[in-house]
């Protein structure tokens, strides 16, 4: 082969290798000129290209989520929440996806119906009542928005920061498909969390990790999600289909080894319960170089004594309360 044959093979070969590479990590071109970047979890938990970690920074940005939206003052998973965390000033939302029994992705955070729908009255022959026993047409007949005002769960109704009236105007609100939901996220600016939801022995169970990053690359939002669950084979999957997605482990309950379990899963940082995080694992995380994004944090109390520790980012109910104390911090 001649020096000109050599010179169009190189060409050729980067050429491909770039299109590759820009199916899964296409930057979306979009900028929004209202407000400036949300902080990310990646600037407080980066790591070298090479795999070895680097410490993080000692004054880290510390990113606020909306906990399935502004849950505290809006019907949760729905768009309607998502566009009340906005208004607030999170730079992210967190949101939950499951799957109907037709195969499209939904926003839903139990697997039954009952406690945030109306499902019971209008299909009161379908108990257990799973989401994923529900066909899309028949999950946007349910009503998700009116039990917010019949339990008053976060007693803002009580406490007068919702009107009656306001309570009154959530009925109607619809089940988002993730789709819908990732619309609205493009169109706000925002970030997103995107939990999957554990499906194991269900049909989705097989597809619905990969469906959920097809969705991401298609809207060429790979860097304005993460991808965070529960079960973390759900994780291993994304970082096959999409090693750029960034993704977060989520526990319950402390483990043993957290900075091993995060460097296998090659995510980026532990999503862990409040409830059950002592000071000193988050140190150990942020010395490792990874980020610690804490659930739910709603008492501005714990959220200082969370901030001293040095978590990365808030979730909460309540973004309000974790910017305000973000500010005075």
């Amino acid at each position: 082969m001649g020096n000109t044959e050599r010179r169009i093979a190189r060409c050729l070969a980067l050429f491909f290798m770039a299109a590759i590479a820009g199916a899964c990590a296409a930057p979306d071109p979009r900028q929004n000129p209202r407000q400036s970047p949300a902080p990310t979890p990646q600037r407080a938990a980066t790591t070298a290209a090479t795999g070895k970690e680097q410490k993080m920074q000692s004054t880290p940005e510390v990113s606020v989520f909306a906990h399935r939206g502004f849950r505290g003052i809006a019907p949760e998973n729905t768009l309607l929440a998502a566009r009340k965390g906005h208004e607030a000033g999170a730079g992210w939302w967190e949101l939950d996806v499951a799957a109907s029994s037709d195969g499209v992705l939904v926003i839903m955070h139990d697997d039954t119906l009952v406690r945030t729908s109306d499902a019971k009255r209008l299909f009161p022959e379908r108990e257990p009542w799973s989401v994923y026993d529900f066909t899309l047409a028949e999950l946007k007949r349910l009503d998700v928005g009116s039990w917010y005002g019949g339990t008053d769960p976060f007693g803002q109704i009580a406490a007068g920061r919702i009107s009656p009236a306001q309570a009154a105007a959530f009925a109607g609100e619809r089940i988002p498909t993730f789709r819908e939901a990732l619309d609205l996220t493009k169109s706000l600016g925002l970030k997103v969390n995107i939990e999957i939801k554990d499906a194991t022995g269900q049909t989705c169970d097989a597809w619905i990790v990969e469906k959920t990053v097809g969705l991401i690359n298609e809207l060429g939002m790979t860097r304005d999600v993460m991808i965070s669950s529960f079960n973390h084979e759900y994780l291993r999957r994304v970082k096959k289909a999409c090693p750029e997605i960034d993704t977060a482990a989520l526990i319950d309950k402390p483990i043993a080894d957290p900075v091993g379990r995060l460097k296998e899963l090659k995510a980026i940082a532990l999503n862990p319960n409040a409830k059950y995080l002592d000071e000193a694992t988050v140190k150990a995380l942020r010395a490792a170089g990874y980020g610690v994004l804490v659930w739910t944090v709603n008492e501005k109390a714990d959220m200082r004594r969370l901030l001293e520790w040095g978590v990365t980012g808030l979730i909460t109910d309540f973004p309000d309360r974790a910017l305000e104390v973000l500010a005075g911090h």
